[in-house]
Order: structure tokens, then C-alpha cells, then sequence
């Protein structure tokens, strides 16, 4: 099982680490020469916990852990993209995919939050790492000659990097893409709605359930939300605390069922219109910044814009299928 650390791992991870200094001399540290105490160890996971760019992945098998990713985040502006890579796995439990996991949660991970470049170091004779790097995508970029001394032997080591094109600068995560989907479905929605009547808009297919228009209108409130977010992480201290917002009580409150489709449609559009220039006029050393989510978790501001897509298309689909709206069992974060 892979999954983040929690400071109740600190004595078992301390062991690992142990271990690992013990067995291989891949390590940085020689055997017995980690001072690290346990009270140290729970300290350093507390911080890397808080960081948003900062982890650590551990692999846990037969009640016991066995590998380890840690990732540790540029600490200033101009770095807060990138992250240094520290992975170890027990040799009894090599060659059976963890390495490969590590490094798969491990991007999954950076996709949630901001960070752009990986890169580690690694010893050039070690081959089974250098190919396992290789395999997940990490080119050789330099070398470090003499970087250290290994019994007595210089030892040379390479610098290796991977750069997220497809997720963070060209596809998905791209806030440029993001803006242009948002500015396509001002144009889209309107015209889709325009064709159904307002007997039709109004329809509720069962208690307790939005009727499409309802389901605009709480569109209109995720807009609201979300504008005020993407305002405020610019401003406010970095993480930003997402605060959620009980979104069925709005729905009842603004009335939207008394309104007309026209005008809910209307106040859609001026609140998405205002979204996509707030987001197309953020500088993009700020398309990083974060926010804490409730479950202790954290997104980048291109995430959440993202996510704020992914949030409306959902509910354009329900419309279209139609299918039961609203309620709390279909909602998604935005």
C-alpha cells in the first residue's frame, strides 16, 4: 500500500531509514551515522505535512514500512515549482513494482499540487535506479564529478530531471486551457438553454431534486465562491483555507426557481465573464499558490480552476441527460 506518511509513523520510518543507511551504500547516509532521534523524526514529518509542496510517500507491506519517496519543495518563490526527490526501497522487497508505485502516487501528488519539475540525484553506477528514473520519464541532465566518497573511492553522481508538460504546462493543469473552456461555455451554455421552455427549465424530476434552472442558479453560486478564491489566494496568507458553503441552502435562499431562465442564465454569464479576466490577469508565478483543503490535502490555484471546470461540465450533463439534479450525493467540491 502506498500512501502519504502521518506523524504516527515517525518511529517506523526512522527505522527504515536505519535500515536502508545499513544495507545499501546508495544512501547518503553511512550505517549508524543518521543522529536523527525520534522526537526529531516526528518534527520533520509535522513540517513537511504543513508545506504544500513538500511529502512524503511511504510503501507499507506485511504490517511494516518498506520504501519511501520524500519530496521536498523549493522553499522560495522562484523554486516553490520545483521539488528534490529522496527514494529508498528494503532490498528483500525490491523487484516487486514499489519503486514503480512510489513514483506513480508520487505524480499524482504533484499534480495537486503545482509542482512542475522533479529531480534527484543518483550514484552512476547504480544501475537498477538509473533505469527505474529512466522508465518513469526522468532524463540525465548533468554529472557531478567526484560528489562523494564511498569507501574510500570517488564516486560520480548524475543529475536527473522530469518536467510535467503534458500535465502541468500543455495539458490539463494549463491555466491558459482553462480560461479558453471557461470562455467557450459562456458562448455554449446560453445557446443550449436558450431551446427549452420555461415549464421545462422549471421541472424538478423528484423531491428535494434541482430543476435545471436551480441547477444554473447553483452555478451562479459556485461562481460567486470561486471568484472571491481566486481573488483572495492572491492576496491573502499562502496556503488559502478553502472554506466550503452549504450549497443546497443557497439554492433555496436566492430563489432561483421564482426567477426567470433568462435572467439566472444572464447572472451566469456576468460572474463567469468576471472570472475568466481575474484568472486570465493573474501573473503566472502565482498559478502555484495553494490551498488547504478540509481533509488537510493541497491543490494549486490551477487546480481549483480546473476543478471549477471539471464542476460545471458535470452539471451541463446532468441537464443534457437529464438525470435526477442536485443534492449533495452528486456534488463535487466547487
Amino acid at each position: 500500500m502506498i500512501r502519504e506518511i502521518s506523524s504516527s509513523d515517525a518511529a517506523a520510518f526512522l527505522t527504515l531509514n536505519k535500515k536502508l543507511d545499513k544495507e545499501t551504500a546508495y544512501m547518503l547516509y553511512e550505517e549508524n551515522e543518521r543522529a536523527t532521534t525520534l522526537e526529531q523524526q516526528k518534527k520533520m514529518i509535522t513540517t513537511f505535512l504543513k508545506m504544500p509542496n513538500s511529502t512524503i510517500l511511504v510503501a507499507e507491506q506485511d504490517g511494516q514500512l518498506v520504501g519511501h519517496l520524500s519530496v521536498i519543495g523549493g522553499s522560495v518563490n522562484r523554486k516553490k515549482h520545483s521539488a528534490y526527490l529522496a527514494v529508498g526501497v528494503l532490498h528483500s522487497y525490491g523487484n516487486r513494482g514499489i519503486g514503480t508505485a512510489l513514483f506513480e502516487e508520487m505524480e499524482k501528488w504533484a499534480a495537486q499540487s503545482g509542482i512542475k519539475r522533479v529531480e534527484l540525484t543518483v550514484m552512476t553506477h547504480n544501475e537498477p535506479a538509473i533505469s527505474l528514473y529512466k522508465k518513469m520519464g526522468f532524463k540525465i541532465e548533468g554529472k557531478k564529478v567526484c560528489s562523494l566518497v564511498v569507501d574510500g573511492n570517488a564516486v560520480d553522481e548524475y543529475y536527473m530531471g522530469k518536467v510535467f508538460e503534458k500535465n502541468v504546462f500543455k495539458g490539463e493543469m494549463n491555466m491558459e486551457t482553462t480560461i479558453v473552456q471557461l470562455n467557450e461555455w459562456v458562448i455554449k451554455l446560453p445557446k443550449k438553454l436558450e431551446v427549452l421552455s420555461e415549464a421545462e427549465t422549471s421541472n424538478r424530476p423528484a423531491p428535494k431534486k434541482w430543476s435545471p434552472k436551480e441547477i444554473v442558479g447553483h452555478l451562479c453560486d459556485s461562481a460567486i465562491h470561486n471568484l472571491q478564491r481566486f481573488i483572495n489566494v492572491q492576496h491573502e496568507k499562502n496556503p488559502c483555507v478553502l472554506i466550503p458553503y452549504k450549497q443546497d441552502e443557497w439554492v433555496e435562499l436566492q430563489h432561483y426557481q421564482d426567477t426567470s431562465m433568462e435572467e439566472v442564465v444572464a447572472l451566469w454569464s456576468s460572474l463567469n465573464k468576471q472570472i475568466a479576466s481575474v484568472l486570465l490577469h493573474i501573473p503566472i508565478e502565482k498559478h502555484m499558490y495553494q490551498f488547504e483543503l478540509g481533509d488537510g490535502k493541497f491543490v494549486s490555484l490551477e487546480w481549483l480552476a480546473k476543478d471549477y471546470i471539471a464542476h460545471l461540465e458535470h452539471h451541463i450533463k446532468q441537464i443534457d441527460a437529464p438525470m435526477p439534479l442536485g443534492g449533495k450525493e452528486d456534488e463535487k467540491r466547487t
